[in-house]
């Protein structure tokens, strides 16, 4: 069935993390897709970009899990632009893209009974099992309506938006793994908290930077994946940004890439991943598709590389294959099953290689869910920002668990050490205060 194909990495994840390998893909992709979330907001939290921003991230997470959507919102014109998205007004966009996503997922309204609600900002509700989803331009709440105060959705600045939906997402695939728990009585994991309903509060206000116009100059991306497009998502979204992209990525899309691909849809089948990517180029921000894979022959197809890098790449040794082209400025962001890693490099730091010293060897493919790869996204235009704005931030880490954000710490930040068995071979890992091991403990809370 082409829904189990385009659900397959989602499906093993669940399968493995949370059931123990024993139900099957197609118990897992029946039952998300019997799942039904009621996504609720009034007219009040869609009058600002940011409730918009809210409203589409969330809704795209959740669809890409197949999950069925009860969408009870207005008929309302957006108000900057929503890519994927299609359109002048925003139900018809979002049911549109729906309806070009997952083969088989629901998405209208009054579906009868649902699953979960999810209520933004300050909009109200009767139901019992709501969760509010609310936040500030740095900043999130979700939870029970009767502990996260409603806060109606304002201004335009989205990282708090995107933090929201990210966080919001997790509580849908809860009341999915109920559904699944329940129809085929095998027990969930107790490593994971799987009942939707504990609050979620992420502050990231001491990473904000000065609201001004902000010019990245040349940036390439190396990679054209889950987390390329999520980055490339936040980075349309942020007022007076300017940049040159140049995403480098030899591959075409597939459906097994739509569970997580922010920016795609299924009509883009079989499109280069780099060409999909440049076609969100607009205004101020221009993004240059190149086909290509970044190997040793990189100087001669590439030319040199811009002064800030990015990479998302799934593979570790084109971690350490960047890193040995020793750009001015190295951001990587990687995932694991539901745990999500960033950290930034400098030439004369703790590198790439320190972070990442072992490759993961495997030739099955990797199981994914779309809102780690949006939590890896974030953390990854976090950090540009910063770096862009003079913030330094060259040799930290940061980590979090996306499943288990309830937690008294859901995200750590640290600083990296060199490690003494670095493939790159780092002037880092040659120093005395070098470390024998990988990732250090954090040193604060984030």
């Amino acid at each position: 069935m082409i829904f189990e194909h385009a659900l397959d990495r989602t499906a093993r994840l669940i399968n493995m993390d949370l059931f123990a390998g024993e139900v099957s893909a197609k118990e897992i992709i029946d039952g998300l897709l019997a799942t039904t979330v009621r996504l609720r907001a009034d007219a009040a939290d869609l009058s600002s970009p940011n409730g918009q921003t809210a409203l589409c991230t969330l809704f795209g997470q959740i669809a890409m899990m197949g999950i069925g959507i009860d969408l009870d919102i207005p008929e309302v014109p957006l108000l900057i632009p929503q890519p994927p998205l299609r359109g002048d007004e925003l139900r018809a966009a979002l049911l549109d893209y729906a309806n070009d996503l997952i083969p088989g997922m629901r998405c209208g309204s009054q579906h009868g009974g649902n699953d979960l609600s999810l209520v933004l900002g300050a909009t109200r509700t009767e139901e019992t099992h709501a969760l509010r989803v609310t936040g500030t331009a740095w900043s999130c709440a979700v939870g029970p309506t009767d502990q996260v105060a409603p806060r109606p959705w304002e201004g335009e600045w989205p990282i708090g938006a995107l933090l929201a939906a990210a966080s919001a997402a997790p509580e849908a695939l809860r009341a999915a793994l109920q559904r699944i728990a329940s129809t085929t009585s095998h027990g969930l994991s107790a490593e994971f908290h799987t009942r939707p309903g504990r609050p979620v509060m992420i502050d990231l206000s001491h990473r904000a930077i000065p609201r001004k116009r902000l010019d990245l100059d040349h940036v390439d991306i190396i990679s054209g994946g889950a987390i390329t497009n999520a980055t490339v998502y936040a980075l349309l979204r942020i007022p007076q940004l300017s940049a040159f992209l140049r995403v480098i990525e030899p591959e075409t899309l597939d459906l097994t890439n739509l569970n997580r691909y922010a920016l795609s849809r299924r009509s883009d089948k079989e499109q280069p991943k780099a060409t999909i990517l440049e076609g969100y180029s607009r205004g101020s921000i221009k993004i240059s598709g190149k086909q290509a894979r970044f190997d040793d022959s990189w100087p001669a197809l590439l030319g040199s590389l811009a002064p800030r890098v990015l990479i998302g790449a799934d593979q570790i040794p084109a971690r350490w294959e960047v890193q040995r082209a020793a750009p001015r400025w190295l951001q990587v962001s990687g995932t694991s099953h539901f745990f999500t890693m960033a950290s930034s490099h400098h030439p004369d730091g703790p590198c790439a290689g320190c972070a990442h010293p072992v490759d993961e060897r495997g030739d099955d493919p990797i199981p994914t869910i779309s809102f780690v790869s949006l939590w890896a996204g974030i953390l990854q235009v976090v950090d540009l920002l910063n770096e862009a704005s003079g913030r330094a931030n060259s040799g930290d880490y940061t980590m979090c668990y996306p499943f288990g954000l309830s937690g008294a710490r859901p995200i750590l930040h640290g600083a990296l050490n060199g490690v003494a068995n670095c493939p790159v071979g780092c002037q880092a890992s040659q120093s005395p205060a070098r470390s024998d091991a990988g990732w250090p403990h954090a040193r604060a809370g984030m």
